[in-house]
């Protein structure tokens, strides 16, 4: 039987029933491990909003088991692997790991989740599932790095992967993927490879995932994980053929500036490639206000400082790579970007400014 290593022990997966642990994330790793274990056949969770206002599901063992499956298939991960578990475990994505480990028969080690994990890894894993802010901590820390281009397999869920982390790990040997998926489709249905080898933005559907557009352009899944029914989603999606598709943005997440509709991720994405080229590293957001003349201005948020010469020059190369609406009017400086418990940022919501200037 495979092991599970927690607060510092290493102990047998048949064994936690025995095991008393110190901290609410181990508790809740150690309920839900002897909970499958024991051949429950239903789980209830919280989903995150992406087909609709959160609510509570019930997902069953069976698609659970097969999301697990698609993953150790497209991964060719083997009972040989150990796995890293350091995302919060109340979460699909935290449990999905549990339960990838347990069916492969896989190691697992669990670190407390943190802003950078990879710090506290004291030994090899072959597998890991990070988010995006835990895979920037890592890059930007010598001794994490180091730990992090030894991961065989590393997915990243949870929010988008910026243009400047994209450029640091295009080159790396290892695979990152960046995942897409949600509550309802039992973590992730499709894979973006981010390192070396990548084939382009895009998203490519694991086995056994039937991927199409509703009316509004939104991505429609169908699979063994949503009990062969059809989900459909907010998130809008160019499809490329029957199993890759490129995704858009949030369909709620449209700024309609003088007429005209600014999907806010496609800004967003341009932006990070100039705060890449600047050397800057801040998390940043953008928001529509409400302004008499154009209805909604598009306004730019940062998190933290920028330098006076890197402000000026972002001020000005702004209006050469977006059009006149997408531009940012303003930008704000905020202390820290709110999260919500699966690290993506909270973007509606009122933000106390720190300061700000007109562009």
């Amino acid at each position: 039987m495979a092991w599970i290593k927690i607060e510092g022990q290493r102990i047998d997966f048949h064994d936690l029933q025995d095991f008393h642990p110190s901290s609410p994330n181990s508790e809740n790793i150690v309920e839900f491990a002897n909970s499958w274990l024991s051949g429950h056949h239903s789980f209830e969770f919280q989903t995150s909003g992406s087909t609709g206002k959160p609510k509570k599901i019930t997902i069953s063992r069976t698609q659970m088991e097969c999301s697990a499956n698609m993953t150790m298939k497209a991964l060719s991960l083997t009972s040989s692997d150990t796995a890293l578990l350091c995302m919060n475990p109340t979460f699909i994505g935290g449990k999905m790991m549990i339960v990838r480990s347990l069916i492969n028969q896989m190691n697992l080690v669990v670190i407390e989740p943190s802003s950078n994990p990879l710090k506290e890894l004291d030994e090899p894993v072959d597998f890991a599932a990070l988010v995006p802010l835990q895979l920037i901590n890592a890059i930007n820390n010598s001794d994490s790095f180091k730990k992090l281009k030894s991961i065989s397999n590393i997915i990243v869920g949870g929010g988008q992967v910026s243009e400047s982390v994209r450029q640091e790990v295009k080159s790396l040997d290892n695979h990152i993927y960046s995942t897409y998926g949600m509550t309802e489709t039992v973590s992730h249905i499709a894979l973006q490879l981010l390192s070396k080898h990548s084939d382009g933005n895009h998203f490519t559907a694991l086995d056994g995932v039937e991927i199409g557009t509703d009316e509004r352009e939104c991505l429609a899944i169908k699979a063994e994980v949503t009990n062969n029914s059809l989900i459909v989603t907010n998130d809008r999606v160019e499809i490329i053929d029957s199993n890759k598709f490129r995704w858009l943005g949030r369909i709620d997440n449209v700024i309609n500036s003088g007429g005209i509709k600014i999907q806010i991720e496609q800004v967003e994405n341009t932006i990070s490639e100039i705060f890449n080229s600047f050397g800057l590293v801040n998390r940043f957001i953008l928001k529509g206000f409400k302004d008499d003349f154009l209805g909604e201005k598009v306004i730019l948020i940062i998190e933290g400082k920028i330098d006076g010469k890197s402000l000026e020059s972002l001020s000005q190369y702004l209006p050469t790579k977006l059009h006149k609406y997408e531009k940012p009017k303003e930008i704000h400086f905020v202390d820290k970007l709110i999260e919500t418990p699966t690290s993506k940022i909270v973007r509606n919501t009122d933000y106390k400014i720190v300061s700000s200037i007109v562009i």
